[in-house]
């Protein structure tokens, strides 16, 4: 099911703003294999900001890929692989059950990820924005988390292994080392475990 709230933000009037909306265009489209949602927008953004707030429900075991300029993106509760690749913006993964890739330009990244058997992990922000990931306690991963500016937090209830310290990165093994975790940005990283 996909829900699309679309908004028109004009400078000029209100009714600017109404005429524009008609122009602002979701298309749905059902595949074989996957559920495509894209947004259309005028290419006349000069005093106007063009908003789409969705929510999309899937099964809870579809794979999912997020690409966007700019916004919020919340996944929540998959138990599949997601990527997510955005410009700006905020970043919240909750209750993920899979492989977890995201790259963002500038923003923050919050997420609580279970990691499965050679599972991967990849959280990047190229300039500003902070990294938080939850990972439960009995992760069993390579780990490492590099920052240029920032501080790297990790929780003691993590057993990191065969650990190296750098002044911007940090590096080790949770458990056996089966899967993998990448965190990179300028800013500050915390990992906790539940």
């Amino acid at each position: 099911m996909v829900t699309a709230i679309k908004r028109v933000q004009s400078k000029i009037d209100a009714q600017d703003a109404k005429d524009y909306l008609q122009e602002l265009v979701v298309n749905c489209e059902s595949l074989a294999t996957a559920v495509q949602v894209e947004t259309i927008q005028p290419k006349d953004t000069v005093e106007r900001n063009y908003i789409v707030d969705y929510t999309i429900t899937l099964p809870t075991y579809f794979m999912v890929q997020v690409d966007s300029i700019n916004g919020i993106v919340t996944l929540d509760s998959i138990e599949n692989d997601v990527t997510v690749n955005m410009a700006n913006g905020e970043v919240t993964l909750r209750n993920i059950h899979g492989s977890a890739l995201v790259s963002l330009a500038n923003g923050t990244i919050d997420s609580e990820v279970v990691l499965p058997l050679q599972g991967i992990i990849d959280l990047k922000v190229a300039t500003g924005g902070d990294i938080h990931l939850a990972i439960p306690t009995n992760t069993s991963a390579t780990f490492s988390a590099t920052t240029l500016f920032g501080s790297i937090n990790i929780s003691t209830n993590l057993v990191l292994q065969n650990v190296v310290k750098t002044s911007t990165s940090l590096s080790g093994t949770l458990g056996s080392g089966d899967g993998e975790i990448s965190l990179v940005t300028m800013g500050d990283i915390y990992v906790s475990g539940f």
